[in-house]
């Protein structure tokens, strides 16, 4: 059976859970190929919450500190000292006014696009039982000893 077979809502918390086993299980696996051949009956109980999908703004990469450190790179020494030495003597409304200028020519620089998010997929406290087909025969052949 291909898994993409089952229901969306069934899938998530299958691979919830199973993720979770594996992650706890981890250090058991041994280094190597391993093969693997098993049958497995699970019944898979829970509930899933499925977020609304929301619009995000994804920015570009425009890092301040390589911004200024490209704009430092075209001066000669002189002009890099005068200006850190500017920057020192500002203070209130013109430190501000600086700080709104610098801001505004960063967001030009990062133009921001819109795109949709696929909303979270959270599930509850369910679980995942599973039998392998030998404990399923062994109950059988319970079953039929007890009649």
């Amino acid at each position: 059976m291909n898994l993409a077979a089952l229901p969306p809502h069934t899938l998530a918390v299958l691979a919830k859970r199973a993720d979770e086993a594996a992650k706890a299980t981890r250090e058991e696996l041994a280094p190597g190929k391993h093969t693997v051949d098993e049958t497995v009956v699970l019944r898979i109980v829970g509930g899933v919450a499925v977020g609304e999908d929301y619009a995000s703004h994804i920015v570009a990469e425009a890092d301040p500190w390589a911004l200024l450190a490209c704009a430092l790179g075209r001066l000669n020494g002189v002009t890099v000292d005068a200006l850190v030495k500017e920057a020192t003597s500002k203070k209130g409304a013109d430190m501000k006014a600086l700080k709104a200028q610098v801001t505004e020519a960063v967001a030009a620089v990062k133009k921001p696009t819109v795109t949709v998010c696929r909303g979270a997929v959270r599930v509850d406290k369910s679980a995942v039982v599973l039998a392998t087909v030998a404990d399923i025969n062994l109950a059988a052949e319970t079953a039929k000893a007890a009649k």
